[in-house]
C-alpha cells in the first residue's frame, strides 16, 4: 500500500514512502518463499526421494511468476492505474497470508489432536 501509494491513503508519493513499500515487498517475499522449501520437503519425505523435483518445481513456478508478473502488471497499469495496481497486488498477498494462516492452525491443531491421541488423553473410540 505505500509503494504506489493506495488513492484512499492520504500519503504523498515520496522516495521514502517507496523504499519502505520495497523494502516491505523484498522482506515478506523471503519470509514467503524461503521456508515453504522446507515445509514442502518435510510434509513430502514419505513418498521417497522428491527432493530434487520438488526443488525443480519451486523454481519453475517462482520463475514463471518472474516472467508472467511483469507482463500481467503492465496489461493492468494501462487498464488501471499504478496505485490501483499496488492495492491489486496487495489484496491478492493478503488473501494468500491468510490462506496461509488458516493452514499452519489447521495444521498445529491436527498435531497437537494426534499427539494427544498419542499421549492417550482422547481416546477417539468411544
Amino acid at each position: 500500500l505505500l509503494l504506489g501509494p493506495a488513492p484512499f491513503i492520504p500519503v504523498r508519493n515520496t522516495i521514502w514512502s517507496n523504499l519502505c513499500g520495497l523494502i516491505l515487498i523484498g522482506t515478506g517475499g523471503s519470509f514467503a518463499i524461503m521456508p515453504n522449501l522446507a515445509v514442502l520437503s518435510i510434509e513430502t519425505e514419505h513418498l521417497g526421494n522428491v527432493s530434487d523435483t520438488l526443488s525443480g518445481l519451486v523454481s519453475s513456478l517462482y520463475a514463471l511468476g518472474a516472467c508472467l508478473g511483469p507482463v500481467i502488471g503492465s496489461s493492468l497499469t494501462q487498464v488501471l492505474s499504478f496505485r490501483w495496481n499496488c492495492v491489486i497486488l496487495w489484496g491478492i498477498s493478503s488473501f494468500c497470508i491468510i490462506i496461509y494462516f488458516v493452514v499452519c492452525m489447521l495444521e498445529l491443531f491436527s498435531f497437537c489432536v494426534k499427539k494427544q491421541y498419542d499421549e492417550g488423553a482422547i481416546n477417539l473410540t468411544e
